[in-house]
């Protein structure tokens, strides 16, 4: 699993890169601006983007790049503490994350993302702040902008299935019913768009849920049922896997 965190250095200091490959960080969202065409998969709906296209990832988006390029993008990273905590103003939008294409963004948006991409041609000692200034601004103006809508792939709609079930127990042959293919197309398409077997990345939603109840006050053990873990053992191994480190509250290995 690739951990985004660890290529930038100052979450607010954005850049021209390359289009993120893998899963992003666990605890982190981002906001990508093109700056060139190319290609990406959000959740498991597959995009074609152009330059001035904004993209914003949430921790359990699923994303990599079929055709990179360089510098096709400028990248915000982020968690929600580095923005203060208050993701009230703009919640809905950070929270859905997608694809913002530039035909349907608004004056605002627009004037913005041309901002960014002068500051990161000429970045400077004070460009961090910018960046910050910038996207908390960015954020409040897309709620103006359309989204693209997303995909109906096959692999889109398993992905949405399990978002919105992961509480329950969810099989194989439950989630192949409930999308009308079978167990071999959805496991070799699943991987190939999302790089995550179906049980992976069920795990990953998981988890993800989990570490949002436990930031609200829950129990580790309390969340391990919610989210739908069959036992504590196997919620600790798989959190400390997406994770990297243990439940809140948890010091050592679990008994």
């Amino acid at each position: 699993m690739t951990n985004m965190t660890d290529e930038v250095r100052n979450p607010f200091c954005f850049e021209k890169r390359d289009l993120p490959t893998g899963v992003s960080c666990p605890r982190s969202y981002q906001v990508i601006l093109m700056t060139s065409a190319g290609s990406m998969t959000v959740s498991g709906s597959p995009y074609r983007l152009s330059a001035g296209d904004l993209v914003l990832l949430t921790p359990s988006d699923i994303c990599y790049a079929a055709e990179p390029c360089e510098t096709a993008s400028i990248v915000w990273q982020y968690t929600p503490e580095e923005l203060m905590n208050d993701l009230s103003a703009f919640e809905e939008v950070v929270r859905a994350g997608g694809v913002y294409p530039a035909a349907g963004q608004s004056d605002d948006v627009r004037s913005l993302t041309a901002r960014a991409t002068a500051q990161a041609e000429n970045p400077g000692e004070r460009t961090p702040l910018i960046a910050r200034m910038m996207l908390l601004e960015l954020l409040l103006h897309l709620t103006e902008s359309s989204p693209a809508k997303k995909g109906e792939g096959k692999v889109a709609r398993a992905a949405a299935y399990l978002g919105e079930n992961y509480a329950l127990q969810v099989s194989l042959d439950t989630l192949c019913l409930a999308i009308g293919v079978s167990k071999f197309y959805l496991c070799r398409a699943f991987g190939r768009e999302t790089g995550l077997t179906p049980h992976a990345y069920l795990n990953l939603v998981r988890v993800l849920a989990a570490e949002r109840l436990m930031e609200e006050g829950t129990g580790a053990m309390v969340c391990a049922t919610l989210v739908g873990f069959r036992d504590y053992t196997t919620f600790f191994r798989s959190y400390k896997k997406v994770t990297g480190h243990a439940p809140t509250g948890v010091t050592g290995e679990e008994e």
